[in-house]
This record gives structure tokens, C-alpha cells and sequence, in this order.
């Protein structure tokens, strides 16, 4: 999905109403948890409010920026360096295709993601051993 313009509280809740309660309706039997950072449209009144009255499920505190506990941002990596492969965009509607296509290809890498998915156990057990410090994720 491409959002047009800046992210803020109104168009977050939207994304939130169309995608999050439709996988809590798709699993209804499901435990949730519910993990975002502490970006100020993901914290504003109007997000927290949407979020308290429609989800079900737990909050899991996550710091503003932690590539150690978020193996998506190993994901964007990915993508930035295949964008660097590519000849460079003359526009945004440009831009935007070729991320989606390489986007496309990198999910399709069942090895990756099943590599990142088995990291997490190591990335929190390194994190937790170096108490929240600097480590090679």
C-alpha cells in the first residue's frame, strides 16, 4: 500500500481499521500482541484511543529505534542496496515501483525470511546479553 503525502494519526488509524482488525477477524481464536515504536503518529490521542477501543490483545513496549529486536529493518537493507542495482528513478510513481518490485522479490527469498524469522531467539538473547547495547544485528 502506497500512502500519499506525510503519515499522520487519520490515515494511520485508517491503515490500522483495513489490515490489523481484519487479521483479528480472519483469526478470531488468536492471542495478539501488539508492537509499535515510539513514532509520534504511533503514540498520538487519536492512535492510542483507535488502538485501545478496536484491538484485543497485549502492548509490548519497543524503543524507538531497535534494528536488533526488528529483523524488517535487515529486510529494508535489502532493498536499499538492490535499489543502488537499478537504474535511478526520475519520480516518486518510479520510486515506488521499483521498491515494490524488489520488495516483491526479496518475500518471495523463503531462505531469508526463514533465516530472520530463526534469528530472533539469538537476537534476544544477544540483546539481553549485552543489556540492550550495541550488537551485530
Amino acid at each position: 500500500m502506497r500512502i500519499q503525502g506525510h503519515l499522520n494519526s487519520e490515515k494511520y488509524c485508517e491503515i490500522l481499521e483495513d489490515y490489523v482488525l481484519f487479521l483479528q477477524e480472519k483469526f478470531p481464536d488468536d492471542n495478539f500482541y501488539w508492537l509499535q515504536d515510539n513514532c509520534p503518529v504511533h503514540c498520538s490521542n487519536e492512535s492510542m484511543m483507535f488502538i485501545r477501543l478496536n484491538f484485543r490483545g497485549g502492548f509490548i513496549n519497543h524503543p524507538p529505534y531497535s534494528p536488533d529486536l526488528n529483523p524488517i529493518e535487515n529486510v529494508w537493507g535489502i532493498v536499499k542496496t538492490e535499489l543502488k542495482s537499478v537504474p535511478k528513478a526520475s519520480n516518486s510513481d518510479e520510486l515506488f515501483n521499483q521498491i515494490k518490485c524488489i520488495w516483491n522479490l526479496v518475500s518471495l527469498d523463503n531462505n531469508l525470511i526463514n533465516n530472520l524469522y530463526d534469528s530472533m531467539n539469538r537476537r534476544i538473547q544477544t540483546c539481553l546479553a549485552k543489556q540492550g547495547g550495541y550488537t551485530k544485528y
